[in-house]
């Protein structure tokens, strides 16, 4: 039992100086600025209709908590930190986007529902957010 402790002792201090080369080494995590945020659009058309940019609201997160109840593997997922918009259609269908700007380009991730009835989530690049435009400082 004693030695067992004493390989977990040596192995953990392994890993600690690997990690800690791997960091002088520039191979460790580096926080990321992004220079470019995204353009969120008033409106766009997309699939045939017409969706227009709208507050969002606490109905948002009541729907969109009792969907992250039952997906709850869908809420760890990192595509959802981005910046949230809410876009609705003229039939009450709802598009909530989570928008990062990567690079050139955006990264989103949709969500899309109509009253309590989610459609699977959807995840792209570019379209409808591939316009950006340089943060401000």
């Amino acid at each position: 039992m004693i030695q067992l402790k004493r390989r977990q002792a040596i192995l953990f201090r392994l890993a600690c100086l690997g990690a800690v080369f791997l960091t002088v080494a520039g191979c460790g995590p580096r926080p990321v600025t992004q220079m470019q945020e995204v353009v969120l659009p008033d409106s766009f058309e997309q699939d045939g209709k017409s969706w227009t940019r709208q507050p969002w609201s606490d109905m948002h997160d009541r729907r969109l908590e009792k969907f992250f109840q039952k997906q709850m593997h869908l809420a760890e997922n990192p595509a959802f930190q981005g910046e949230r918009v809410c876009y609705e259609d003229n039939s009450g269908t709802h598009r909530c986007y989570w928008v990062t700007a990567v690079g050139d380009s955006s990264c989103w991730i949709l969500l899309e529902f109509n009253g309590s009835r989610f459609q699977p989530a959807v995840e792209g690049v570019g379209e409808p957010f591939d316009q950006l435009q340089r943060k401000a400082p």
